[in-house]
Parts: structure tokens; C-alpha cells; sequence
């Protein structure tokens, strides 16, 4: 198995004919009465506030339902699941390569593992994997739904076996061997910063010993915070009509859409995109591109998206299904770094 750095290892008129049928329905204006003061459909001030609820709750039903209509409401909020974070406590000189990869370990296949020149993060998703680790590291449990078990310190030697839902937070060079011996296939995400090469890092590729690695994204990021910083990996899910927040980032993040789309808006600094190699499930995104500030651009399903440092875009789900993404960013370490079950504030 080769590791991520390269080496073996890693409608408006419909409402406006709801107003004037309402309005019919109103009291009419007495002789005499100048035009505009009716209690319902005419144009005086006095009249617009004293509108009937009649009026409000039939608008209220006709946007709710035709659609294409202004939503008053919230957009729904994206959700967060840090599925692994890592403490690094000065970042090496830039630049760093940033990425993360999927990979699928077949039952009875077993590989050694040369190991990053910087902190790793494992999530098994499904099967059981059997590790050892060269150097120390924090594993963290799913209890299987009722909620994160808490970390537990680990030293070098150390074999494990992981299941769906456990994470593994490695440092630097800290993973030997990689091996199933379960009757299902393991499938990890392997999240890795490192020094950038001068080689660029395998896109796929399958051992003989039947271990296959996809890289998903992947960038060089020219600017990183110094440290401490927070290394994550994170799963967003954005329901239909949800929004992602456009603040500036502090730290350089990089996506992978898993599923649905996403309208994406640059608002600041450096943002790049790239569409999806083909259209198929686990495809790596092809090469990225610089987003112009105010320019649009659909983010679908296999494509990545990159934040350097300082930068903002504004991405919502105009879709009627849900979008997916996994993000592995950088960030100022605030102190937390167990991952949390999720949470409803948008992007971390």
C-alpha cells in the first residue's frame, strides 16, 4: 500500500390573485370615504397595518406551496460531524500537502505501512481493521449510537483492532501495519498533512496484497497557521435548501462533495474547484481551479473545493436532496479536540 504522501503505507402572480381575491372579501368603502381607507386592500398606511388574519394565513398557505416562491423562513442548518481531530503543536514550514483518502482492505490482506512526515487521521466506516502503531496517538470509541466514548492514550507497539465508528488520531509516523482479518471488506478515511513533495501524490492504486487506495482530494496549501492548530476531518451534511455560513477561514480547508450538489459563490481570498473526473462513485475531482471573487460554480457530486487561508465562499443546496461533503481543514486549536456526535452551526 502506498500512503498518501507517495510511499508504501496510506411564484409572485398566483400570490398577487390570492391578495386581490382577498381583498373582494373585505369590507367596502362607505359613501363618501376617501379611496385607500378600506380595512382591507387599500393603499393608506392605516390600512397596511391593520391587515386581517385571513389575509396573512391565506398568503402564508399560497407561499408555502406554490413553488419557486420567496421563503421567509431560515435556511435549514448544515450539519457538522467531526468524525477526527488532531492536536500539532507548530505546523511545518509550508508548503504542506492537505488531503484525504478512502481506503478498502480486503478480507485477509495485510500490508506494512511506512508512515507520514506529519500527523494522521483514521475513521473506519465499515469492517474491522487491524493496526499497529510505531509512535503515540489517541483512539477514540463509538459506543454504536450512544454517543463518543472518550479518548484513550496509546504508545508505540500498540496493536488494535478498529470497528465502524472508532477513529484513530496518529502522530507523525505513527502507523506500521494495516491488515484485515475479518470476513468483510475494511474501509477507512485516511486524512494526512504532510511537507508537499516534489512528486505528486497517487490518485489510486491497488496492491497485490489486495489493498486499494483512492485518493479523494488533495492540495498544496501555500499559507497554514503556525501552530498549535487543530488538524480535522469532518463530515457536512446540508439538507435541500440549507446554506453554508461564508465566514473567512483561519486555516486551510479542502472538500470532497460525496453526494448531491451545491451552488457555490466565492466571496474572499483564494477559492478553487474542480469538477469530477466521472461520473462515479469515489472519483477523484480533476484538476482545480481559481474561482474568481462573485463568480458562481456548481459543486456536485466527486468534485473538490479549496479555502486557502482567509478565504470565504458561499455554497446553498438549491436541490430537493441532501449534499454531503467531507472537509479536512486546519484550524487555530481551541482546546477540543474529542469529536462530537454533530452539531447544527454550519461549517466549524
Amino acid at each position: 500500500m502506498t500512503d498518501v504522501d507517495g510511499r508504501p503505507g496510506w411564484a409572485a402572480r398566483s400570490v398577487r390573485a390570492v391578495v386581490r381575491a382577498a381583498t373582494r372579501c373585505g369590507p367596502r368603502r362607505r359613501e363618501g370615504q376617501p379611496r385607500g381607507s378600506a380595512a382591507l386592500g387599500g393603499r393608506g398606511t392605516r390600512a397596511r397595518r391593520r391587515v386581517a388574519p385571513l389575509l396573512l394565513t391565506t398568503l402564508a398557505g399560497a407561499m408555502a406551496v406554490l413553488p419557486g416562491t420567496a421563503r421567509t423562513e431560515p435556511a435549514p442548518a448544515a450539519v457538522v460531524e467531526e468524525l477526527a481531530v488532531g492536536e500539532v503543536a507548530a505546523t511545518p514550514p509550508p508548503p504542506l500537502f492537505l488531503g484525504v483518502a478512502q481506503v478498502v482492505v480486503r478480507p485477509g490482506a495485510r500490508t506494512e505501512s511506512a508512515g507520514t512526515r506529519g500527523p494522521r487521521l483514521l475513521a473506519v466506516e465499515a469492517g474491522l481493521l487491524a493496526v499497529r502503531t510505531g509512535g503515540p496517538g489517541r483512539v477514540v470509541r463509538s459506543p454504536g449510537g450512544g454517543g463518543w466514548g472518550g479518548p484513550e492514550e496509546i504508545v508505540a507497539e500498540t496493536d488494535l483492532v478498529l470497528g465502524p465508528g472508532d477513529r484513530l488520531i496518529l502522530e507523525t509516523g505513527a502507523l506500521r501495519t494495516v491488515s484485515n482479518d475479518g470476513a468483510r471488506p475494511a474501509v477507512y478515511l485516511d486524512a494526512a498533512l504532510f511537507p508537499a513533495g516534489p512528486e505528486p501524490v497517487a490518485a489510486a492504486f491497488t496492491t497485490e496484497e489486495g489493498v486499494s487506495f483512492q485518493l479523494l482530494t488533495g492540495v498544496v496549501a501555500e499559507s497554514v497557521p503556525p501552530g498549535p492548530v487543530a488538524f480535522a476531518l469532518v463530515r457536512v451534511r446540508v439538507p435541500p435548501g440549507g446554506a453554508l455560513p461564508a465566514a473567512p477561514r483561519a486555516g486551510p480547508a479542502v472538500a470532497y462533495v460525496e453526494s448531491g450538489s451545491l451552488a457555490l459563490t466565492a466571496t474572499a481570498g483564494v477559492v478553487r474547484f474542480g469538477r469530477a473526473a466521472a461520473p462515479a462513485p469515489s472519483s477523484t475531482a480533476g484538476p482545480l481551479r481559481p474561482v474568481a471573487i462573485g463568480e458562481g460554480a456548481t459543486v456536485s457530486a466527486g468534485s473538490s473545493l479549496f479555502l486557502a487561508t482567509g478565504a470565504a465562499a458561499t455554497a446553498g443546496n438549491a436541490r430537493d436532496v441532501p449534499a454531503s461533503l467531507l472537509m479536512v481543514e486546519v484550524r487555530p486549536d481551541d482546546g477540543g479536540s474529542t469529536p462530537t456526535a454533530g452539531n447544527a452551526s454550519g461549517m466549524p
